[in-house]
């Protein structure tokens, strides 16, 4: 990969052979999630959470819209249900991660430690640990930004106009166009790098956006709904 940044690893940067070919074939990359990546995984629940994204987009393309519907109760910042994502992980990938039932809600995703994770083993999947780090930021913020617009502006979710993210954000700002621009232009890191139904390539968000970005628009969009 060629990466091009302000105070990053910088050139041409090497792909091990493990991730060069996750990297460049789907069917490799759901291999791995169906056999050995239990070996790897250095956290499972936080390994779980952070592929809801693509299981939900996963779960659309094969036509398992119970579990899509499923995995849509915790991508959004109204919803209250608790959810058992290893039990789906089970169901679409045919692996069990362990013994352990994670079920988690939006709250318990909103609670969560960011700092310092590690999902995977490093050494031999960096570029996969990083992406699942940066998927879950991802899902962290979506969430976030929801849970706090609808509490602080009394947002009626059970209309199904207002549960777009740009639909909330508009309502949140009718008067205030600063804020309206300033969450709307996060539109993409918000809300489309949490989908996977039209682009299963699930490094892609994590490629367009370096560790560096990543940290300003995290620390940004937290200061400015500590505003609020």
């Amino acid at each position: 990969m060629f990466n091009n940044i302000d105070n990053g690893e910088n050139g041409f940067i090497p792909v091990n052979e493990q991730e060069r070919e996750i990297l460049l074939n789907l069917n490799k990359l759901l291999d791995l999630f169906r056999n050995e990546i239990v070996e790897e995984i250095k956290d499972e629940r936080l390994f779980l959470i952070s592929m809801i994204p693509f299981m939900r987009g996963y779960a659309n393309i094969i036509g398992n819209s119970h579990k899509y519907k499923s995995l849509s109760k915790v991508m959004h910042g109204y919803e209250k249900r608790t959810v058992d994502i290893s039990y789906i992980y089970k169901v679409l990938f045919k692996k069990k991660i362990s013994e352990v039932k994670h079920k988690v809600s939006v709250k318990d995703i909103l609670e969560l430690n960011l700092n310092e994770i590690e999902i995977l083993n490093k050494e031999k999947y960096p570029l996969l640990n990083k992406t699942l780090k940066h998927t879950l930021t991802y899902l962290f913020l979506r969430l976030k930004v929801e849970k706090v617009l609808i509490d602080k502006y009394k947002i009626d979710t059970e209309k199904e106009k207002e549960q777009a993210l740009q639909n909330i954000i508009n309502k949140a700002f009718i008067k205030d166009t600063d804020k309206r621009i300033f969450f709307t232009s996060r539109k993409t890191l918000l809300n489309e790098f949490n989908h996977f139904e039209g682009n299963m390539n699930i490094f892609q968000p994590a490629i367009d956006i370096t560790e560096t970005a990543l940290k300003k628009e995290f620390d940004d969009i937290n200061r400015e709904l500590s505003l609020l």
